[in-house]
């Protein structure tokens, strides 16, 4: 692919704003709209929907302008640096202001007419955040009687949030996804409080079985605010991880409550608040926040199949979240049930501490090599070669996020095509020792795995050498029962087993929902993660976003957050303007507010 800077395809990106922010002024929807191709897309966050959205099509710029362009009033669009040209496509970084905030943005135009365009929200005027110029000088100088310290104010805001003043935000769930939302509002002056029922922040990362690191690698993974050391490792085992939140919490200055356990929840409409009751180290605490956030975790509550037999078994059973990692069972007939990331980690972890390991795969599962993962599908964007080429980690996220949905998985399918073919020899040991492989529904492998369903693959970090060689042993099929000392299959295949470890995955966040405040209200809200992709567990119809995380949900003061540590980071900016804004009284009108399609 080549890429030219010449100053005609300058010319084309600035004639191309002028005559869309000349529409956007006059009010024309129609202009504007046809300034977009026949298949076009509009990715906005926060900046015209107060919500996250994607219009496509001419039909479908028309219908968001015509209901956001009056209150948005968008002006002032320029490019931040030099356009460039690639295979017959034009495309540039903008700027853009409306009426309350800053925005950027990225645009992509073919023949003339924009084919995608991202909106983003950077920041809402006079409301800034604390940082650079808004920085806070941490002292007044000059004699003040009484003067407090940083420290005191500190001490004061603690021992008062929550018991004689409130917070604006509650988020339960103290994670990497809470924490990095949380530092977020801290930096915009929202009042808020984390509620996690582990001591210590990074505690739901220590817990977790011993081998456990990252698969992504260090540039995918920096929180907001403070990155990653240059010296950190690529893939990040789980205890530093764990050490590197809590540090990040205290650094921060977050309010986070550990030892805390969310105990129920109902929203009092007259009052416009949620009564939120919490048992903070053992007192009960009640909460009444404007917002409240559900920061549980796309893997926050263990799905535990239920077979027959369960309670008859002689031996140790549990969840991989339970797991406490491989060093008793040297020796033993492990059975593991399941054939994604975790379940590949805890055989090989089994294995090298001498267990006798069986996997046993109920459906298919997409694995792809981390070396090539990073080489093929990450290095031009997350990578130290990127870092030395300017791709700084915000660009990055703004790179990827200007991808719709819609053209992303055809996009994805040349790259796992290549990596087909890179790994040939790989992928054919693998599946010559029986393992049952996939590269999703439409070939488009594992990001879209990934955002359609949140599970069914392996980022292959040595397990899967294991498989091909037979020294973890495969059992493809469906668990029928299990006895005193073994799992039996359908089929009737007998498993002796000491240990069997469930990886079987976790529920939606809906679950949470429905325990802690109402089944009604989670159906009110309905199905949480995927794009409407009609694909396995992701049933249609087209919803073009990720349903219900970091926007607007149907349940009013309800809010959705989490994912990987890449969304976590830049999705809570999102999330964060939008609650910042209600806090400041400004108006939000919502378009496009997610329909309820499904309801768990």
């Amino acid at each position: 692919m080549s890429t030219t800077v010449t100053p005609s395809v300058a010319a084309e990106i600035d004639q191309w704003l002028a005559r869309f922010g000349e529409a956007l002024a006059q009010g024309d929807s129609d202009a504007a709209a046809e300034l977009f191709g026949e298949e076009s897309f509009w990715r906005d966050l926060v900046a015209f929907t107060w919500n996250i959205k994607t219009v496509e099509g001419r039909a479908g710029v028309r219908d968001m302008l015509e209901h956001t362009l009056g209150h948005t009033k968008p002006r002032g669009w320029h490019t931040t640096e030099e356009p460039t040209a690639a295979d017959g496509v034009s495309e540039a970084w903008i700027a853009f202001e409306t009426a309350v905030g800053r925005g950027r943005g990225h645009l992509r135009l073919i023949g003339g007419k924009a084919w995608t365009l991202l909106t983003t929200l950077e920041e809402l005027k006079g409301h800034e955040e604390s940082a650079g110029a808004h920085r806070p000088k941490g002292v007044e100088h000059g004699a003040q009687p009484d003067r407090r310290t940083w420290l005191q104010e500190r001490q004061r805001e603690t021992e008062q949030l929550g018991y004689s003043t409130q917070p604006y935000v509650v988020i339960v769930g103290g994670g990497q996804g809470g924490i990095a939302l949380g530092a977020r509002l801290r930096q915009l002056r929202v009042p808020t409080i984390i509620v996690e029922r582990n001591a210590r922040p990074g505690d739901s990362w220590r817990n977790r079985y011993q081998s456990l690191c990252l698969h992504d690698p260090v540039w995918y993974d920096h929180l907001p605010y403070i990155k990653f050391p240059a010296n950190w490792p690529i893939f990040s085992p789980k205890d530093k991880i764990g050490d590197w939140l809590e540090m990040f919490t205290w650094v921060m200055e977050l309010n986070y409550w550990g030892s805390t356990i969310a105990q129920s929840a109902r929203y009092d409409e007259d009052a416009g608040e949620w009564i939120l009751s919490v048992e903070r180290e053992g007192s009960e605490v009640t909460l009444r926040p404007k917002q409240l956030v559900m920061a549980t975790g796309m893997s926050g509550r263990p799905y535990l199949p239920q077979f027959p037999g369960m309670d008859v078994f002689r031996g140790d059973q549990h969840h991989s979240s339970r797991h406490p990692g491989p060093d008793q069972y040297q020796g033993q007939r492990a059975v593991v049930i399941g054939s994604n990331n975790s379940a590949h980690d805890i055989c090989a972890a089994l294995w090298e501490h001498g267990a006798e390991v069986t996997m046993v795969q109920r459906s298919s599962t997409h694995v792809v090599k981390s070396q090539t993962l990073m080489d093929i599908a990450l290095a031009g964007l997350y990578s130290e070669d990127a870092v030395a080429a300017g791709m700084t980690t915000e660009k990055a996220d703004l790179t990827f996020a200007s991808l719709p949905y819609r053209i992303m998985g055809p996009l994805q399918i040349p790259v796992y095509d290549q990596i087909r073919e890179h790994d040939a020899d790989f992928y054919a040991r693998l599946e010559g020792a029986g393992f049952q492989h996939d590269w999703g529904e439409d070939g488009s492998g594992l990001f879209m795995k990934y955002l359609r369903r949140a599970s069914g693959y392996y980022i292959d970090v040595g397990a899967s050498e294991l498989v091909a060689d037979g020294s973890i042993k495969l059992q493809p099929g469906q668990v029928d029962h299990l006895t005193e000392d073994g799992v039996v299959m359908a089929d009737g295949t007998e498993l002796p087993a000491d240990l069997v470890v469930y990886a079987t995955g976790y529920e939606s966040m809906t679950g949470f929902v429905a325990d802690l405040i109402s089944p009604e209200v989670a159906d009110t809200v309905g199905k949480i993660w995927g794009l409407g992709s009609d694909t396995a567990k992701d049933p249609g119809p087209w919803e073009g976003e990720q349903r219900n995380m970091w926007k607007p949900s149907q349940q009013e003061g309800l809010w959705f957050h989490g994912g990987n540590l890449h969304q976590s980071r830049h999705y809570s900016l999102y999330l964060a303007l939008q609650l910042k804004a209600r806090a400041e009284g400004i108006d939000t009108p919502v378009f496009g507010l997610q329909e309820v399609h499904h309801l768990r």
